[in-house]
């Protein structure tokens, strides 16, 4: 029971500190009134704790706790503002999808790599961010993408392979023809 009262504290301390008491109590009908006696029977019950179990440091928890609620109506009214714009007009899943399915996979070096980096940077300044813009970071090597692919068995029956070749592997000229071996891919 200690240690759920403990949590308890810690929880409201915690919430009062990033001014999250005010609108959570507001909401659920109870008034700024009825939250300063909680969380003042909050704080009685830390210094109850504290007093029995010396163990504990909470002097964190007590000097958040004792700064109260915040009832600084500008807090809260960016924290709707933000929700607001992340719930009816979120571009995450547009963005995400653009990069993803259009732009495709992409590893250091390549075209594609350098393809979203330009949209990125774009993107960002649609959105009006000031000196949106790439830097660079060091030198990498060579760049490597894949332009055409293809695998299939030919004998005694001719099917397609599931396969893509390993990044930065060498291009080949012309058709590679070799004999099927079994990779046993269990070993250690």
């Amino acid at each position: 029971m200690r240690l759920s009262t403990f949590r308890g504290v810690l929880a409201l301390s915690l919430l009062c500190a990033i001014g999250g008491c005010s609108g959570k109590f507001a909401a659920s009908g109870g008034n700024n009134s009825e939250l300063q006696w909680k969380v003042q029977s909050l704080q009685r019950e830390l210094q109850e704790l504290r007093s029995t179990q010396p163990e504990i440091h909470t002097s964190a928890i007590e000097q958040i706790a004792s700064a109260g609620p915040s009832t600084e109506p500008a807090q809260a009214e960016v924290v709707e503002k933000i929700r607001d714009e992340g719930l009816n007009r979120s571009q995450v899943m547009a963005t995400l999808s653009y990069l993803t399915d259009v732009i495709g996979p992409r590893l250091t070096g390549s075209p594609q790599l350098l393809r979203a980096n330009e949209w990125t940077r774009e993107k960002m300044a649609s959105w009006g961010m000031l000196n949106a813009h790439l830097e660079p970071w060091g030198m990498f090597g060579r760049g490597w993408s894949l332009k055409k692919f293809s695998a299939q068995a030919v004998e005694p029956q001719v099917f397609p392979l599931n396969a893509y070749p390993k990044a930065w592997s060498p291009g080949l000229k012309g058709t590679l023809t070799s004999e099927v071996f079994f990779l046993d891919g269990t070993a250690t």
